[in-house]
């Protein structure tokens, strides 16, 4: 009886926790759309967000109608193709801001 107890006060207390942790934030959306700064809405906060590859003379690698910023890791096949990761350091900080060069 005690064991199950245990069990299941561990349990609440762990839905809680996660309840009140912490909402990390990423630039979300479209790079030809609209693109701000969200919460990221998994379940378990993301310890990365993602963004678009951009090559200084050349510009961002692949189509443009294709390419988001998002909260977590890229997917294998685009990560150092067209997508980039960063690691988020302070929870309401997006990471992966849109960085524009100057106009020559």
């Amino acid at each position: 009886y005690t064991m199950l107890s245990l069990t299941l006060l561990i349990f609440v207390l762990e839905c809680i926790s996660q309840q009140y942790a912490e909402k990390v934030q990423c630039m979300q959306g479209i790079l030809e759309g609209m693109v701000e700064a969200m919460e990221c809405e998994q379940e378990v906060a993301p310890t990365k967000c993602n963004f678009p590859i951009f090559k200084e003379y050349t510009g961002y690698e692949g189509d443009t109608a294709m390419l988001f910023y998002d909260c977590g890791s890229c997917n294998p096949p685009d990560l150092g193709v067209t997508c980039q990761e960063c690691d988020v350091t302070q929870p309401d900080t997006p990471c992966n801001v849109i960085n524009v060069g100057a106009d020559f």
